[in-house]
């Protein structure tokens, strides 16, 4: 069976989350590794925004959380710089797409499910 998610943010929603509630935001929603590839960026706004809308796109092809949390979703990049897919730090065998915009962040999550 196949199964998509997709999801589309503002990324100006997540620079005002980031900058009011700093780290007690940037530690419940991101991994370690995802927090130090956005902070590598000169702006780190449109990588979290894409990687929060990517966390969006696999709970919707997920059909929910069940029984995870938004650390648990996991966006790392390849040596080449393609977006995989790591779920409690094991890679999932699905496609992710990402991209952004000046204002908005897209991510799609497409695969087969059991």
């Amino acid at each position: 069976m196949l199964s998509t998610g997709i999801d589309i943010i503002e990324i100006e929603r997540i620079k005002k989350t980031i900058n009011r509630y700093g780290n007690k935001f940037l530690n419940r929603i991101y991994s370690e590794k995802e927090i130090d590839y956005c902070h590598s960026k000169s702006n780190p706004y449109p990588s979290y925004a894409v990687r929060f809308a990517a966390k969006e796109a696999y709970i919707k092809y997920n059909e929910g959380l069940n029984g995870l949390n938004f650390k648990d979703i996991e966006i790392r990049n390849n040596q080449n710089g393609k977006p995989l897919l790591y779920i409690k730090g094991k890679k999932k065998k699905c496609s992710i797409s990402l991209s952004h915009s000046r204002k908005n962040a897209v991510a799609v999550v497409i695969g087969g499910k059991n």
